[in-house]
């Protein structure tokens, strides 16, 4: 269907329903007081037509194609049709709502989930000044109580679905993800050295290497080996056996010096000669605070070094 570059004029199909002398009379009907229902109904789909009329010469000018006759005129009967059911809906449930549901409605606005299920709720909030956005996430269990909260920042504004479709998609990622590491760790690993390791006196290198040593992924030459980097993993300090973790600290007679040396200059009277006893000596030695953190940061720093070699 194509319109004319003037004055819109109605299409040959539009005109066998509505012809010029129809379409002034319905516009004297309009004024009057009182319309019966029939020919309110005629001034309805009137007045859609036309609009759908306007709207599409408007996107014929602006290099849309139009729709074709018959397209527009389902079109607007469909259009119709449909706002008058939403009006209908909307009325009955104004008619059901009294005053004693909507109170009802009002306290149980949150629902608990079922026995054994989760329920997630967001929530999205946008600072149009700063052009940032942010999510919030909260998951309950079937007593109310918080599971797991969080909150997101994001960059952009967008319309308010395309906000709370923005929400829920990053909640159920950081949902999906947090469910997945707890049920890798269902019990969170304990560990002794914790403190040990990230003394404050210790210089942050190494703590790194510290930290790797008791996690046992440092890449010594038995751990290179097994992985097929290196043909043989002789201890390149005592060169007397297979260079492991337990070896190095301290079954290697170069580093059972070194920490001989250690205790002797510190005048530090400890019995133990791994680095196990050692760091449980230090969690729960009852010496001076600072003399602790003192014999704590020289440990890492022998470990450090020890590495180095």
């Amino acid at each position: 269907m194509a319109f004319s570059s003037g004055a819109p004029t109605l299409p040959p199909l539009l005109a066998s329903f509505f012809d010029p002398s129809l379409c002034l009379q319905l516009i004297e009907e309009g004024k009057e007081p009182s319309i019966n229902k029939e020919k309110f109904i005629r001034l309805e789909q009137f007045a859609t037509i036309l609009w759908c009329i306007w709207s599409e010469q408007n996107k014929e000018r602006h290099g849309t194609r139009p729709k074709p006759a018959d397209a527009l005129l389902y079109f607007a009967y469909s259009y119709l049709e449909e706002f008058h059911c939403a009006r209908k809906d909307l009325k009955q449930s104004v008619a059901c709502r009294s005053p004693a549901n909507t109170s009802a409605a009002e306290e149980a606005s949150w629902m608990n989930p079922p026995s054994g299920h989760l329920k997630l709720n967001t929530d999205a909030t946008i600072d149009i000044r700063k052009q940032v956005s942010g999510f919030g996430v909260v998951v309950r269990n079937s007593l109310g109580d918080i599971v797991a909260a969080t909150s997101i920042p994001f960059k952009g504004c967008f319309k308010p679905e395309i906000m709370e479709a923005l929400a829920l998609m990053h909640s159920l990622q950081w949902y999906i993800v947090a469910a997945g590491y707890k049920a890798l760790h269902d019990q969170p690993v304990r560990v002794h050295w914790d403190k040990i390791v990230w003394n404050r006196f210790n210089i942050p290198k190494h703590s790194f290497i510290a930290w790797l040593v008791m996690l046992g992924k440092l890449k010594t030459k038995e751990r290179l080996m097994r992985f097929g980097v290196i043909e043989e993993d002789l201890c390149l300090l005592c060169k007397d056996s297979s260079e492991t973790i337990e070896h190095m600290f301290y079954s290697c007679t170069f580093s059972t010096n070194c920490l001989f040396k250690i205790k002797e200059w510190l005048c530090w009277e400890v019995t133990a000669v791994s680095l196990k006893t050692i760091c449980r000596w230090l969690s729960k030695a009852r010496c001076n605070g600072f003399k602790k953190k003192v014999y704590t940061a020289v440990v890492i720093a022998l470990i450090y070094l020890i590495w180095c070699t």
